[in-house]
């Protein structure tokens, strides 16, 4: 089982948020088109989640400025990354692709919503990715390929970092580096995770690999990286600068065969979603000298397909939730659902249970509002 990053998420220990979005057009995504959710408390170890609905509104139980968002377009999920955040918390808003009219990427644009309206920072971005300082670096679609460029905030002007023959992807920064997906359409070809440091020479962190997750210092990187001499995929510690690999993701007993998809980094551990021989289940992997070997797992409910997306710690709970592919729900010929095909998944590591809500609407994507990138500033 092969995964690339274009199935992996960093999420960064932020507000816990769900984002619901529509497909459509923005007057067929609202409040009569899909539910605002509150989890009960004590389904969640007494912490209480926000879900949000992004359609041309953002709602928050507990964030009222939040609430006052308005949205003047429909947000796009980012190119070449679907299951990356549809919004990034930015200063008292949110930074969002606003996709084009007809679908497609040529002519959309990054969008900050905030207290204050609703206005396009970037033409023409593809994908795009948040430092921790601010920095805002964004993937563009070109007719020769694409290129990368980067601001330094809402009102900068934007400084050209690279440009490429390939589409290349702005994943997440680590310290000062800007990690990028560099894809090869539909040739076949495994992606390459490259990174690039101000305007200087895009260098490769691993051929045929992708990003699973930053470390919280921005020190190092979680890779899904492709062993040439087994062929199976393996989840890799690689230092951020040298790009050496320096512990790995593995179990107790090697006699098991681990296959690691979307993770989370924190100071607590890293916490994914796993296939331990074919067994999809969610993992918390603690440190052990230089490598991160599985704690506990939760073997996720048969519900739940293609694994737990977006998953998170929730702090000092015991507790991981993310969401999910209903696979009880099957689209029609058309490709719609009459159904939502969305479970918003709650495990615990202490009684070794999940529970499941369906949320979300029959039209739309499903994803939190957070940063995969590092949480702190490099002096």
């Amino acid at each position: 089982m092969a995964l690339y990053s274009n199935r992996f998420s960093f999420v960064r220990p932020v507000a816990a948020m769900i984002v619901l979005a529509g497909c459509g057009s923005p007057s067929s995504v609202g409040k009569s088109d899909a539910t605002v959710v509150t989890v009960a408390p004590a389904t969640w170890s007494g912490v209480a989640l926000d879900a949000i609905v992004v359609g041309s509104d953002v709602e928050s139980a507990h964030q009222p400025a939040m609430s006052a968002i308005h949205l003047a377009k429909q947000p796009g999920t980012p190119f070449g990354s679907e299951l990356s955040p549809l919004a990034i918390p930015y200063d008292a808003g949110v930074l969002y692709l606003a996709a084009p009219q007809g679908g497609g990427f040529s002519g959309g644009s990054l969008r900050f919503a905030g207290p204050d309206g609703d206005r396009v920072v970037d033409e023409g971005a593809a994908s795009f990715a948040v430092a921790a300082d601010g920095r805002i670096a964004v993937g563009r679609l070109t007719s020769k390929g694409s290129e990368i460029v980067v601001l330094d905030g809402l009102e900068s002007r934007a400084e050209a970092w690279m440009s490429s023959e390939q589409v290349v992807v702005a994943l997440a920064w680590s310290g000062d580096q800007l990690m990028m997906l560099e894809t090869f359409g539909d040739s076949g070809a495994a992606p390459n995770l490259l990174s690039i440091a101000s305007s200087g020479e895009a260098r490769i962190v691993r051929s045929e690999s992708g990003l699973l997750a930053v470390s919280p210092d921005g020190e190092s990187l979680l890779v899904d990286s492709l062993d040439p001499k087994t062929g199976l995929n393996a989840a890799v510690v690689v230092d951020s600068k040298t790009f050496e690999q320096t512990g790995e993701l593995r179990l107790s007993d090697s006699s098991s065969e681990l296959t690691v998809g979307q993770s989370e980094w924190s100071n607590a551990g890293v916490v994914a979603t796993v296939w331990i021989d074919g067994v999809q289940q969610v993992a918390m992997f603690k440190a052990e000298g230089d490598d991160f070997v599985m704690a506990q797992a939760v073997v996720l409910p048969k519900e739940v397909q293609f694994g737990l997306v977006q998953p998170t710690l929730v702090a000092d709970s015991g507790e991981v939730w993310g969401w999910a592919w209903d696979n009880r729900v099957q689209p029609s010929a058309d490709g719609t659902f009459s159904t939502p095909p969305y479970l918003l998944v709650d495990c615990s590591f202490t009684t070794s249970e999940c529970a499941i809500k369906n949320v979300g609407s029959t039209s739309g994507q499903v994803s939190r509002v957070f940063n995969r990138s590092s949480h702190t500033v490099e002096e």
